[in-house]
């Protein structure tokens, strides 16, 4: 809860996020201001009531404006009298259908990339202000999963000091970054396929222009030792360094 717009009386603010599939519109994905109900006066989004504003009625607050955010968000704070919101667009969402067009003939979906977008309110309206923006092309979408972090070195090769692995035969697996035999890579979107062995799709972003996407199947062996990495053009195993 917080005042908006300084007048003592409290707002609230939530993001609201729903799964959707087969869908030909955008999955909901919006920040949604509740405002102190002021009987016959207060504004709807509208739409005809529903139970669940029914119910927040009761409480005294209703919904006032939304904004849908075409991105997985990441955080939702308060600054000041504004609402910030960071999020991360991938090229393919359900969140923004990027095949669609707006009225005008525009792109309906913003460029890939980490935003940082900020909004003021007074009640009816949610405004995006441009003071505060941000916009990050190369950036992480995604992490690596847990078992894959480490130092690996191609199969068959000597490991020694994984500290000072040869970079033309090992590659370093961290969080957000997959660095070795001359890539520089980030994941931007991973899926589990298996647990029995462990098995993933992940589609990695170069760091090098044009930053190219690439998926790939990521599978451990049983005892977590050896990884093998699947791409259209190439298979490539390496044994764990550390």
């Amino acid at each position: 809860m917080v005042d908006l717009d300084q007048d003592g009386v409290d707002e609230i603010v939530y993001l609201g996020s729903s799964y959707c599939s087969g869908s030909t519109a955008d999955c909901p994905n919006g920040i949604t201001v509740l405002s102190k109900l002021i009987p016959r006066k207060t504004q709807t989004l509208g739409v005809p009531m529903d139970d669940w504003e029914t119910r927040a009625r009761k409480t005294g607050y209703t919904p006032d404006a939304n904004e849908q955010i075409p991105g997985e968000v990441i955080s939702l704070s308060l600054q000041g009298k504004r609402v910030e919101v960071v999020f991360v667009v991938q090229k393919q969402s359900p969140i923004c259908k990027r095949e669609q067009r707006n009225a005008d003939g525009s792109e309906h979906c913003p460029a890939p990339g980490r935003y940082t977008w900020a909004y003021s309110w007074k009640r009816g309206t949610l405004t995006r202000v441009a003071q505060g923006e941000r916009y990050e092309r190369n950036t992480s979408m995604a992490n690596f999963p847990a078992p894959l972090l480490g130092t690996w070195v191609t199969a068959g090769s000597a490991c020694g000091d994984p500290d000072a692995a040869d970079p033309e035969y090992a590659i370093h697996i961290e969080a957000n970054t997959m660095t070795g035999k001359g890539e520089a890579l980030w994941p931007a979107a991973v899926s589990l396929l298996a647990r029995t062995p462990w098995t993933w799709r992940v589609i990695t972003t170069s760091a090098k222009a044009p930053h190219t996407e690439v998926p790939a199947v990521f599978t451990l062996s049983e005892m977590e030792s050896r990884l093998i990495i699947a791409e259209q053009a190439r298979v490539r195993t390496f044994d764990r360094c550390r």
